[in-house]
């Protein structure tokens, strides 16, 4: 069927605005119904009343912090569990979490345990709807956490408030018959792989999830923003068909992997978690990471464009998305390289994306692009991006005559420290800010040159992995050896918190995270419909400072 068919039909489930949680909160409901429905015979039949009931609570399992339930799973179960370091029910949502649901659930088919299977299947059905839900996009991520919190208190243009979004971002609101249809349309068959290669496609589920969501996650962000601002039909029609082309993606890999247990449990094939299988698994993560193509995230693709801004080139370092909150810089940093690159071209700069992975294997070229600017909440090694080859690079780009501006939760790499005293930079009384966080909500931030700017909105989430932090500031013998960009001041005191080094002829600068993301020190809302990318005016102000203390 058609696109356009199948949006025509989902628009009957369209009534009214759904006031539910965000993520995949009902939506695990949806799925489950689904699949209950979809099952072969007898398990079709099984899944009725209090069963149907008891299958669509366990599909909620895996949001559990509690221990596996042992007169549920049984010794021989949480024994597996534990062989590969599963203690909570949380633990379900890892790659490997899912490839232990799955050979449990093959077991308990062989061993005709029919409760203890059918957990297993609706804490896997969880496990894999939840890889391409919504908001393990980092742009739907954000707003979901962040801007549409209740304490921060954004309005549409048209006067709704932004957090009415959260409760259409779930898959829950959609009619069964009409998802149910979809999942007809696009489901899957058991292609008779063996064990190994059956549960391999399990594991990398969540890479594949996020490459169903990379191409949907800002379609749904604007479709939901539209439907509560102007309340149209067309806003809710498209933002059901986002949602549910994601939640099916869930559902149809889910129908072939009972269909594959099924099989591998009357041939007496019962897959395992061995060795030889983590190594496919490795090989096929570390060839995900080298070829996954940045502009498969469609938050990324107008940074992305070619500029139309002529001069010295500013490049912007980021990497694509991999698995949820995983990768060498932080979850939000992609999305804060974007929106980096959008505000220096409004302002005449000639600024571009670059993919970390263009960067570690070919460095970068300082005549050519003279200026850096890497996103960095935090950076660790990750699978092929290592921070060794980073800092290798670094170093060699400053020994060309380049310049880089480090926006970051912690200290530089050591290639942008170098020439410095060892405790330049130190960290603050709290863990997150240079200050005790009461001292840091009263007081104020400002560039040597702009206005001192108080706190708009909380600094501190209720959830996500976004919210940009940094206790570190300098050291009076780190503040002498450089240039001042950014100082907090408050309680009877100031830090500098933003600096250029080396003093004289500056090549390094470097700016706390939660001095450049958004909306925390303005009362500026982001652009939803359509979904503009930028820095707000407190942001594009310190990241100007760094850069014109490398001029």
């Amino acid at each position: 069927m058609a696109i356009h068919g199948r949006r025509m039909m989902v628009c009957v489930g369209v009534l009214a605005l759904p006031l539910l949680a965000c993520g995949w909160g009902a939506g695990h409901d949806t799925v489950a119904r689904a699949l209950a429905a979809r099952l072969p015979p007898p398990w079709r039949e099984r899944l009725q009343g209090e069963t149907l009931r008891r299958f669509c609570a366990d599909s909620h399992c895996p949001d559990s912090f509690e221990p596996f339930p042992a007169e549920r799973v049984g010794a021989e179960a949480l024994d597996s569990l534990k062989a590969q370091g599963l203690a909570k029910r949380y633990d379900l949502h890892s790659d490997t979490g899912r490839a232990v649901a799955f050979c449990l659930l093959t077991r308990a088919i062989k061993e005709r345990q029919t409760d203890r299977a059918l957990l297993w299947l609706a804490c896997l059905a969880h496990s894999t709807a939840d890889m391409a839900a919504c908001n393990h996009d980092p742009v739907v991520h954000i707003a979901t956490y962040g801007w549409c919190t209740d304490e921060w208190a954004m309005k549409l243009p048209g006067g709704r408030a932004l957090s009415d979004i959260k409760g259409c971002l779930d898959l829950g609101w959609v009619k069964d018959d009409v998802f149910g249809r979809q999942v007809d349309e696009a489901r899957l068959r058991d292609n008779g792989a063996d064990a190994g290669a059956a549960l391999l496609e399990v594991m990398l589920y969540g890479v594949r999830g996020a490459e169903a969501c990379a191409p949907r996650g800002p379609l749904v962000l604007g479709a939901a923003a539209e439907w509560v601002d102007t309340g149209k039909r067309e806003g809710g029609e498209r933002l059901a068909a986002e949602l549910s082309t994601l939640g099916v993606w869930a559902a149809a890999r889910v129908l072939r992997d009972f269909d594959a247990a099924l099989r591998l449990a009357q041939a007496d094939m019962m897959p395992a978690v061995t060795p030889e299988v983590l190594a496919r698994y490795e090989a096929a993560m570390d060839a995900f990471v080298r070829t996954r193509p940045l502009e498969a995230d469609r938050f990324a693709q107008a940074a992305l464009a070619p500029s139309a801004v002529k001069g010295p080139r500013l490049g912007v370092i980021i990497e694509p998305c991999w698995r949820m909150n995983e990768g060498m810089f932080g979850f939000a940093d992609r999305v804060l390289a974007a929106q980096i690159v959008s505000s220096l071209r409004r302002q005449g700069r000639n600024a571009e994306l670059v993919d970390v992975r263009r960067f570690l294997e070919e460095g970068g070229k300082a005549g050519e692009t003279p200026q850096l600017i890497i996103p960095a909440q935090r950076c660790a090694s990750y699978r092929t991006l290592k921070v060794e080859a980073l800092d290798s690079r670094l170093a060699e780009f400053l020994g060309a005559g380049g310049k880089v501006v480090w926006i970051g939760g912690g200290k530089p790499p050591g290639a942008l420290c170098r020439g410095m005293p060892a405790e330049f930079m130190v960290k603050g009384a709290d863990k997150a800010w240079p200050v005790p966080l009461k001292d840091f909500r009263a007081g104020t931030l400002g560039t040597a040159v702009g206005a001192e700017r108080q706190l708009a909105r909380s600094p501190e989430g209720q959830a996500g992995w976004h919210w940009p932090t940094g206790p570190y500031a300098f050291t009076p013998e780190g503040v002498s050896r450089g240039r001042v960009v950014l100082t907090w001041r408050g309680a009877g005191e100031e830090k500098v918190v933003g600096a250029a080094w080396p003093k004289e002829r500056p090549s390094v600068a470097y700016l706390p995270t939660y001095a450049v993301s958004p909306y925390l020190w303005t009362p500026e809302a982001p652009s939803l419909t359509p979904l503009g990318l930028e820095l707000d005016a407190a942001g594009a102000e310190a990241l100007t400072a760094a850069l014109d203390a490398l001029r």
